[in-house]
């Protein structure tokens, strides 16, 4: 992938200069092996995942066939077979583990990727979604593209990158719709996402049905503080596409992130804890991070 090429592209030509990306002299084994330590990082994080569903996954649910399956399932309605959760889950940990063991195979992840996209279309072939799920397949998707064998240092770094502003791009276009929502609610005269209240209604909406927690009901208690809080959120999620292009920045707003996840799940006991596999190897353990790229003179 030719350097001078990545400079003129309109996207990535706002990656070089001063605290980018790519700025100053590169250090092509060092960004190499960066990369690698990251994808390590991730397919190990994995197991995490694989761990934590084979508890989710009820006896029920493991003889029970799949009556309504996503389209990438639709094949499964040919066979009177009611096992599909546990065999997705045992071929995700078997390719894992290949993948795990060979990180420079571009091929392994691919085949790993497809795994885990069949897995999480069974688990989420049911009224009830889980976009955490979703958000675990952009980064795997993109490391498919990642060949560390080929030594393709420019082609991993922008593969890589455009993962992470990808998984970036998810939480900015949360946060805009939080305030175009509120703006809306604004111009038709009802209650919205700019009233002091809001982060009380929005407790006590989750906890209809339920008693809510001592700390969620502290929030509804105090609903100023409850509104600094929220709108903090909307801010670090706003912006969070935008610090793609501030390395610098990286680990703060992985950290930010980690935190605003860990706050939602003791207020509104919504938990969010795989988009924390993805912060972990994308953001705090960014391969851009301390790196040196040499720049190609125009």
């Amino acid at each position: 992938m030719n350097l001078l090429a990545i400079q003129e592209h309109w996207f990535w030509k706002y990656t070089f200069g001063k605290n980018r990306l790519f700025s100053k002299s590169l250090e092509k084994n060092e960004l190499r092996k960066n990369i690698k330590l990251s994808l390590f990082l991730f397919y190990g994080l994995l197991y995490f995942v694989l761990i934590d569903y084979l508890f989710v996954i009820s006896t029920d649910l493991i003889f029970e066939p799949i009556t309504n399956p996503e389209w990438a399932l639709f094949w499964t309605k040919l066979f009177d077979f009611g096992y599909w959760h546990i065999v997705f889950l045992a071929v995700s940990l078997v390719t894992n583990t290949i993948c795990f063991l060979d990180i420079g195979s571009s091929s392994k992840r691919a085949v790993n990727f497809v795994s885990f996209f069949l897995l999480f279309s069974a688990l989420n072939s049911y009224p009830k979604i889980s976009h955490g799920l979703h958000v675990l397949l952009i980064p795997m998707f993109f490391f498919c593209f990642i060949s560390i064998k080929n030594n393709a240092t420019y082609k991993n770094a922008i593969v890589f990158a455009s993962a992470i502003v990808t998984f970036l791009l998810s939480y900015t276009m949360a946060g805009f719709w939080k305030i175009m929502t509120g703006v809306y609610h604004l111009y038709i005269g009802d209650k919205s996402n700019f009233d002091s209240d809001v982060m009380s209604r929005m407790i006590l909406y989750k906890f209809k049905y339920d008693e809510p927690t001592v700390l969620s009901q502290w929030f509804i208690d105090h609903p100023n503080i409850g509104y600094i809080l929220f709108w903090s959120g909307v801010i670090i999620e706003f912006l969070a596409v935008f610090i793609f292009f501030i390395p610098k920045l990286h680990r703060v707003w992985g950290l930010a992130l980690i935190l605003f996840h860990i706050g939602i799940a003791n207020l509104m006991v919504i938990h969010y804890k795989y988009a924390i596999i993805v912060i972990i190897p994308l953001l705090l353990c960014t391969p851009f991070l301390n790196n040196k790229f040499v720049t190609v003179e125009n």
